[in-house]
């Protein structure tokens, strides 16, 4: 949860209409030409941080614009701080429902017991005075809120500088209270936990020869993370795993259904098989029944051949008397046999009849069978065809998009292997460097020595990140150089980086970075970030269709990334993509100089107030 959000900043006057801008969507840009007043929209809320005029520094801002009064609203998980501060006055009035910050007024004096510092501290969670370390004799001083703005509230005098956007740029002198700031807002460390490093003597030459290679080595292995991740874009798949497992799903459904053909094509060859045998029974019953009907038929010719011999015997007439003898001649009734060999022709012609019709339902059967035999095969073909023509080559084709996609993938782990390695190199490498420090005579005390290599590698991995996301050449090759506490690219230090003209960008980025380490491990975050003027160098470049992609690409990293805490970036309009006026993610304040459309400026009743 975010500490707190700027909601309003009001400026307002006796007889003047009052002058406001909304902050209370998140992201806030407010754009417009020179002289309208932009920079005052960061004077003012510098004013409520707790600005304290000097003739050195004074306030800009002028009495007889009318304007002498500055209102903040902010609004906190516990309700709501309103801070107003008259111009030249030394009080800050505090007002609100936020229980935990008492109400009154606090001095912007450095040296005030109730100084206005406590109140932005307890709105982060600091609720004590806090100690940390000053110099590198081991001196301390009070953690204050204004010896921590760099790091979220960057004019324009002081965006694009070529030192490191971590150190205080009002205080060149005191680079350890800045570090130790950092570290207790990183960690919760303060200088009653920062231990003295010891004084190592090792020969410094050797050190440097092995800190040398393993630089390189760092460098090669970025060159070649950047080649193996240009060449993983191209064959990039959205959602890899998902378009895998859509895959794999589809395999496995095509195999179903080829498992499934072949499980079919069995169960008809079992039945082809099946319909054949029992064609062939009907085959030799056929056989049978045909040498039977031959039987029949050679019975049925004897028969008949009998019986047309007994009606011929019948026709001569029998004599009744012996011829010889005169005695009476007794023949045997031939009736009885004739008769006999009719029935059994019956008998024959009956079961011929019987033979016939089994014959015929036989080969109906037989028929029958054979047609749905050929069906079968039919079906059988039309499976195989299925199988060769269709499922075959689709599951080849599937297996070989899975290859691939698996190819993607081990590309993937490859360069997450690569990337480890890198970072074993790289802590390896600040490790060395640390005890390449401890050769030097340094003072007892170095606050650099307090960021061990994890807390260092978040920052630098959030670095690389987002100039990855703002599509910045070499990002791969970026680091946070353990000794400057400053950017690098490809080796070369900001100010050199494409000829110089990216130190505005390169410094918002550090910045960013840091800001997402607090958010994300952070003892404590500020939830802001104020960025003036973090594009003008972009036109000094010699690389201008690159600058708009950067730009671009910038401008969509700060809207896809609000959830870490509050922006409000200032800038020229002609600095802007010309989309960004339109963006619902965020709030467009333009000042167009112009007393016919829009917006003038910041104030309403002053023009050219710059």
């Amino acid at each position: 949860m975010l500490p707190f959000a700027i909601e309003r900043l009001i400026i307002s006057g006796l007889g003047k209409t009052d002058s406001e801008i909304d902050f209370s969507n998140g992201l806030t840009f407010v754009v417009g030409p020179s002289n309208t007043g932009k920079s005052h929209v960061m004077d003012g809320i510098d004013y409520l941080f707790g600005f304290s005029e000097s003739v050195t520094n004074p306030f800009r801002f002028e009495a007889d614009w009318g304007y002498d009064k500055f209102t903040l609203v902010l609004k906190t998980p516990q309700g709501s701080v309103i801070l107003t501060r008259k111009l030249g006055e030394k009080k800050i009035k505090v007002t609100g429902t936020d229980t935990r910050i008492n109400q009154g007024e606090y001095s912007v004096a450095a040296n005030s017991a109730n100084n206005i510092s406590s109140v932005w501290l307890k709105l982060i969670g600091i609720n004590e005075s806090v100690q940390i370390l000053s110099s590198k004799e081991g001196k301390k001083q009070s953690l204050t809120w204004r010896g921590m703005m760099h790091l979220f509230f960057v004019n324009q005098t002081q965006i694009a500088r070529t030192s490191s956007a971590l150190l205080n740029p009002k205080s060149p002198t005191q680079q350890t209270a800045s570090l130790a700031s950092l570290l207790y807002l990183m960690t919760g460390k303060d200088a009653s936990e920062v231990d003295t490093p010891e004084n190592r003597q090792l020969k410094r030459a050797r050190r440097e020869a092995i800190i040398a290679y393993i630089d390189e080595s760092v460098r090669h292995l970025g060159d070649k993370i950047l080649a193996m991740e240009e060449e993983q874009a191209t064959a990039s798949i959205p959602n890899l795993d998902a378009a895998t497992a859509a895959v794999q799903a589809e395999i496995d459904s095509v195999q179903n259904e080829i498992d499934m053909a072949i499980t079919e094509s069995r169960s008809l060859m079992e039945k082809i098989y099946a319909g054949n045998s029992k064609i062939s029974e009907y085959d030799t019953i056929r056989s049978r029944f045909d040498s039977l009907q031959c039987q029949y038929t050679a019975d049925m010719e004897r028969l008949a051949f009998i019986a047309d011999a007994e009606a011929a015997g019948t026709a001569v007439p029998t004599p009744h008397q012996c011829p010889f003898c005169n005695s009476e001649i007794t023949i045997d009734n031939a009736e009885p046999l004739f008769a006999a060999t009719l029935q059994e022709l019956t008998h024959i012609k009956f079961h011929l009849a019987e033979l016939r019709i089994a014959s015929s339902d036989i080969d109906a059967k037989s028929n029958t069978l054979s047609a749905e035999v050929l069906r079968l095969e039919e079906r059988r073909r039309e499976i195989d065809q299925l199988i060769s023509s269709t499922l075959s080559p689709r599951i080849s084709a599937l297996k070989e998009q899975l290859s691939q996609y698996t190819l993607v993938a081990q590309r993937a782990q490859e360069i997450k292997t690569i990337k480890a390695e890198k970072t074993r190199y790289e802590a390896d490498l600040y490790t060395r460097q640390r005890e390449l420090d401890e050769t030097e005579n340094r003072p007892n005390y170095d606050i650099k020595a307090e960021y061990g290599f994890d807390l260092f590698q978040k920052i630098q991995d959030e670095l690389s990140e987002i100039l990855k996301a703002i599509q910045f050449p070499g990002a791969a090759s970026a680091r946070l150089n353990s000794d400057t506490f400053d950017i690098e690219v490809g080796g070369k230090q900001k100010a050199n980086v494409m000829g110089g003209g990216f130190c505005g960008i390169l410094n918002s980025v550090v910045l960013l970075a840091i800001r997402e380490v607090l958010y994300e491990s952070g003892a404590h975050t500020p939830g802001i970030l104020v960025l003036d003027s973090a594009l003008t160098q972009l036109s000094e470049t010699q690389y201008g269709e690159n600058d708009n992609v950067i730009r671009d690409s910038f401008i969509k990293y700060l809207l896809d990334h609000q959830e870490s805490g509050q922006i409000i970036f200032i800038d020229q309009k002609e600095k802007m993509p010309a989309w960004l006026g339109a963006n619902s993610q965020c709030k467009y304040h333009e000042f167009t100089k112009s007393r016919e459309h829009g917006r003038y400026g910041l104030l309403a009743d002053v023009y050219d107030e710059e």
